[in-house]
């Protein structure tokens, strides 16, 4: 369990080049099932709706959650 009064929450818009695959192994993207092309295809028209949570690593940030949403923004071109 963690103390989330210690967490600066705020919207920021971070390029996708800063932002590394988490340390921890996530449930891999299975980029051919239906789910994750409807995701692609969906991100590609309305942008990404629900933000991705990541944490900073220095100079980079680190996703914590959102690692398929953001692997389809990559695959839809958002930078």
């Amino acid at each position: 369990m963690y103390d989330n009064r210690q967490m600066n929450e705020t919207i920021q818009y971070i390029p996708i080049s800063l932002i590394d695959r988490p340390r921890l192994s996530l449930r891999p993207v299975r980029r051919n099932s239906p789910e994750y092309v409807e995701m692609v295809n969906s991100v590609r028209k309305d942008g990404i709706l629900q933000p991705v949570l990541v944490r900073p690593v220095g100079d980079r940030y680190e996703i914590v959650e959102g690692w398929h949403r953001l692997e389809a923004a990559k695959e839809a071109g958002l930078e």
